[in-house]
Parts: structure tokens; sequence; C-alpha cells
């Protein structure tokens, strides 16, 4: 291998490769591009801008980042009548369709328990234990994030006490692959993700209602945002009736001007709901929001579980689809728990109904909550049919959750501990399937998504109901950067390129380490850019380490431009090439990331490797 041609004018470091005979090509980390103009640069650079030659002067410009393939997956579990995953089905089994016009699925995978464990086996060879071995051994490590999301500002304390020992259960049955972590729409409970038991549950102990501005019982009269969007947006002149009779038990006489009063504190109670509904609204929506990047952070499969009694939409429901977008784009289901388990149609707590002067009810169970019925006994006279609007309504937010992102919406139950273990379990056979839309505008809209199995098969199917197109004014740059950061925090392999990845330490001393991470890609089916008898591309690698919690802890992320003769290109083209980096760790157990992107063609290649660093 020939040296290096250093350019030292601007940020560039370029390598120009000859072939020694039986030598093989290894590209170390001394050959990092970091300027965006000199990818594939004329071999006589300071002439590019005076030579009049277009062909030439084009090269100067910045080099446009290629996004790949507009793909669109969707991720699908099938059930059959007893709730179990269907196994085996094919490509040809199913219909996709985006806003009722049927799509061509171009990718197509089962996930199953063995490509699961073809998966872990990948892994642990891409590990080296040691200087002296290459035996290779699976270090057990984290490799399912769940987020329980707690809404405390709508749960009653009563609920959240059951909810706190349903948690306790669940997380007596989790695996040592598992961590959990909490959040709520508060804000105000957290827990990192972990695997500590003991830890987690005495985190609960914090676990309290902590009621939202809409929930002011005391208020007269006490408007819902259920009886006042029905009033105010839709117009609906029994429930602005509803609003002012019970507005006049707030002290009022029976005269006309009384009356008038009272319409006047109404329609100003009203609009004060209507404002605290909205405000209410975005402040779940944020919470929901940072726990959903706070999830997507995390390297493997990712699932949220929301715990809620459900709460009233606000009419404009944009935040709603953008926060099912996002998880969808993170491969994030939300799986929702109606918290309230079995209760009586039409009867449930203050934050369902959203009714005038409505108290606080008395909730009684038969024999203990677990197994038995709710029956929930309200003072005053209140329109029933309102009340049993309104607790339906409450629950469309969670239907909505659990239908956008392809979860599972569990309610009607008491066994909140199952519903937990049952969301938090990955299907044991689920699907991919994979579409380029055609002709598509760049206008950001909402598109509609359809799944259905040929032959009419009566099976449940769950998938995402849809996403958003790219808008037009939309960054390159920016989406190349979140395409590699996305499969940097997956765990997927990415085989554009075939990668093999090796590991091995060595100690410094008994608390200090420098862990060597070696790939080998594979470029043969890699388009090159050709120019004066060069071929030119450029990738970009990023090794991230996790630790066995999954927490990031260092990454490196270096852009390496090729720009080889004739000799080393062929040579690339048999060998391959080798790229190496160092990381100086302490001892424990890590998880190593890499991701690798190459320009030209935009083609995308991605690993998982686990070592175990001993004491």
């Amino acid at each position: 291998m020939r040296g290096f041609f250093v350019n030292t004018s601007g940020n560039s470091l370029c390598c120009d490769f000859g072939i020694s005979s039986g030598l093989a090509l290894t590209l170390l980390w001394g050959c990092i591009y970091l300027a965006p103009d000199a990818a594939c640069q004329s071999s006589n650079p300071g002439n590019a801008q005076s030579s009049g030659n277009p062909e030439v002067s084009t090269e100067e410009k910045p080099t446009t980042f290629k996004l790949r393939v507009n793909l669109v997956e969707v991720h699908v579990v099938v059930r059959d009548s007893k709730g179990n995953a269907v196994p085996g089905l094919k490509r040809e089994d199913f219909r996709l369709y985006d806003q009722g016009k049927p799509q061509i699925i171009t990718n197509f995978a089962a996930d199953s328990p063995d490509t699961r464990k073809a998966r872990a086996l990948a892994e642990a060879k891409a590990q080296v234990q040691g200087p002296l071995t290459d035996a290779p051994e699976k270090v057990p490590s984290a490799d399912h994030f769940i987020a329980l999301m707690f809404d405390d500002t709508h749960l009653t304390q009563e609920d959240l006490m059951y909810t706190r020992n349903s948690v306790m259960q669940f997380l007596d049955g989790i695996g040592p692959g598992d961590r959990v972590g909490f959040a709520s729409t508060s804000g105000q409970f957290t827990h990192d993700f972990s695997g500590d038991k003991e830890a987690l549950n005495n985190t609960l102990t914090n676990l309290v209602s902590r009621p939202s501005l809409t929930d002011t019982p005391s208020r007269c009269p006490n408007v819902g945002y259920y009886l006042a969007n029905l009033a105010d947006t839709l117009n609906d002149q029994d429930a602005f009736q509803e609003i002012v009779e019970d507005t006049l038990q707030c002290g009022f006489g029976g005269d006309s001007n009384s009356r008038n009063m009272a319409i006047s504190m109404a329609r100003s109670a009203i609009r004060q709901t209507i404002a605290m509904g909205q405000a209410d609204n975005n402040s779940v929506y944020d919470h929901v929001q940072a726990a959903l990047r706070w999830l997507a952070g995390m390297p493997g499969e990712r699932t949220m579980i929301f715990v809620s009694p459900g709460f009233s939409l606000a009419q404009d429901r944009t935040r709603l689809s953008q926060l099912e977008d996002l998880a969808n784009k993170n491969k994030i289901p939300i799986n929702t728990l109606d918290a309230r388990g079995l209760y009586v149609s039409g009867q449930s707590d203050i934050a369902a109904g959203g009714l005038p002067n409505q108290p606080i009810p008395t909730t009684s169970y038969a024999g203990g909550r677990k197994g038995s019925q709710a029956t929930v006994s309200y003072s005053g006279q209140q329109n029933s049919t309102y009340r049993a609007s309104a607790q339906d309504e409450q629950a469309l937010v969670l239907a909505d959750f659990a239908d956008g992102t392809g979860g599972t919406f569990f309610r009607h139950s008491n066994d909140l501990a199952g519903g937990m273990k049952r969301m938090a379990t990955p299907p044991e056979y689920s699907y991919v399937l994979a579409f380029s839309p055609q002709n598509q505008k760049t206008d950001g809209a909402f598109h509609k998504l359809k799944v259905e199995l040929a032959g009419n098969t009566k099976y449940d199917i769950k998938a995402r109901a849809g996403y958003y197109a790219p808008r037009k004014s939309d960054d390159p740059a920016e989406q190349t950067r979140v395409e590699i950061e996305q499969a940097v925090f997956s765990r997927d392999e990415i085989v554009d390129m075939p990668m093999e990845l090796r590991m091995q330490f060595f100690k410094k001393s008994a608390d200090d380490a420098q862990l060597s991470v070696v790939t080998r890609l594979s470029v043969k089916n890699v388009r090159f850019q050709k120019l004066a008898e060069r071929s030119c591309n450029k990738l970009t690698v990023v090794t991230v380490i996790f630790d066995n919690n999954g927490n990031y802890l260092v990454g490196e992320e270096k852009t390496v431009n090729l720009k080889l003769s004739g000799p080393a290109y062929e040579h690339v083209m048999n060998s391959g090439l080798a790229l190496k980096g160092n990381f100086d760790l302490k001892p424990g157990k890590y998880v190593v990331r890499q991701v690798i992107r190459e320009s030209e063609g935009a083609q995308m290649s991605a690993r998982t490797g686990t070592v175990d660093i001993p004491n």
C-alpha cells in the first residue's frame, strides 16, 4: 500500500492508494475527509475553477447528499381469534393500500423466534473476548426497552395505587435483556431505564396523583371539556342548556335577570374550559413526545405502555398525529392501558364526564378490585347520556394512540399486570412490509394506510394507520443525518453492503482498557463516481458504545474519502475495505453499534456486537 497524499489546504485528508503485491488494503482512521467539497476532485484541483471545463468546475461544488429510496415501512402483527400471532405468512398474502390505492410491496421481512436467534448469534460472532482468543461468547445485554408512561394528571389516587401494585407484579416477570423506565404526564415522576427491580419498585412509591388544571370539582359551574366542546365547537344547544341549568344552581334566583346572568356565566365557563382543555392536551403531548424521544435513543427493541384513564381530546388533533408519526418513524408501538379496569359504562371518575357541577365520585369494589366489577355512585341530577358519551369519548385517545402506531389497546380488565406483560412481550411472529410511494407530492400531507390479507381471512391485523409525506423544503443533509441516527439507535441488521464486525480489547491497566473495533466492508455493489481516472465515493462511519443498560457512553463519526486509482479500485472490489477505530473504556459489558453509509448510492449497512471487558 502506498502512503497518504495529504492536502493541507482546507480541512481534508485524502488517501491515494497503490497496491503492493500480496498486501491487503487496510483503510485506517488516518484517511479522514472533513470538507464537503473534496469528495471527488480533479487530480489538479488548483485548475478546477480556471480551466473553463464545466465538468471539472462542477466537481468544485459541495457534494450533494443522496437520499435512500423513500421506503415506507409498515410493521404488521396478525392474530387469530384466540389472540395468537399467525406465523408463515408470505409477501403475496398481504395487500397494502396508500390512500386507497394498492401499492407494490417491494421489501418484505418476517420476524420469528428463528430470526431473533439468528440475530443474537450474529451479535455474538461480532465479539472477541480478550487479546488472545477469537472464541465468541454471547454477553447478556439490554435489547428491549420498555417505557411505562403514567398519566398521573388524570388518574385518581385510588387507581394509581392499584396500578402501582400491578406494575410491581409486572416487574417480577421481566427478563435479563429487558430494561424498564418510568415517565409521567406531569413530568414529576421519572426513572432511567434499568433492570434493577428493587430500585424500580422503590421509585414506584413516589407515584401519586397530580391533578391537571381541568380537574376543578369545586368550581361552579364545573364545566368539563366534553360538554363544553359540544356546546361551543359543535353548537349543541341541548348541551348548552344543560350547562345553563347547572349554572343556575350556583346561587342564582329564578327571575329573568338571574337567567341572563347564568347564560353569560355559562358562556364564560365554556370558553375557559376549552382553553384549559387545549392546554391540558398540549401538556400531555409535550411529555409523551419527550418520552418518545427518550425511548428512541435506546439501542434495541422499544415499546411504550401508556397507562391512563384517557382524557377528552381537543378538536385540533394535529399534535396527536405528529406524535404518532414520531413513534412510527422510530418504530415504537404505543400500547395503551385503560387503568380504570372494569367499570359500569357511563359511571366513571370526574375526569371522564366533564359534566357541570359534578362531584368527585365514590368508587367501591365487590370483594376488592382484582377480578371484580366496579360500581360508581354520584350525587346530583346529571344527564346519564352525556356522562356515558363523555366516558366513551375520553377512551378514544387511547385507541387512537394504539391504532396509529400498531400498538394494543388493553381495556375492560382488572388484570393490569397481565395486560402490561402482553403489551411488553413482542409478538412471536410479525411482519414488515415496505413500499416506495409513486409520484408522491412533497407536501407533508397525511397518507392513510390499510393492510389486508388476501382471501378475506378473518384475522385481526395491527398496523400503523398512516404516515406523513416528506416536505419539499426538507434539508437533504438533515434527512440523511436523521436516517443514520435512527439506524444507530436500532438493532436492525442492515446489509445493503456486506459487513463483518469484530472487536478486541487490550488491558492497559487494572482499570483501563482499549477496545479496537475492526470492520470489513464489501463494496462490490457500490457505485463509484469516475473522474480523472479515479473512482470516488465517500463513507460516513458512525460507531457508538452503549453500556449494559443501553445508556449512550461514547460515539465517533468519521467520514472516509475514497479516491482510488485503477489498481486500488480492482483490489477493493475483490478484497473489500478494512476499517478500524479505538476506544478507551473501563472494564464492563458494552454494546457496540456501527453504521456505514456511502454517498453515491446512499446504501447503508449496520451491525451490532457485544463485548465483556473483565476487571
